[in-house]
């Protein structure tokens, strides 16, 4: 059915819970979402997309040092 589900967690800070495209925007739909974050220490920044259901897809992220 394709359903893809998935917690987005960035240096261990989880940013979208449960998160669902198709029921929050509908199918097939492009989703832009800006988190604030650093990278600390030297340790650069880490992103994990946990799969609730389904498996999580990117197709593209931009990073901004601001």
């Amino acid at each position: 059915n394709g359903d893809r589900v998935f917690d987005v967690v960035i240096n261990n800070i989880t940013v979208l819970k449960k998160f669902n495209i198709a029921v929050q925007f509908g199918v097939q739909q492009a989703v832009n979402e800006k988190f604030r974050t650093k990278a600390e220490k030297g340790q650069g920044i880490s992103i994990r997309f946990n799969p609730i259901k389904g498996e999580a897809i990117l197709s593209g992220i931009i990073v901004r040092k601001i």
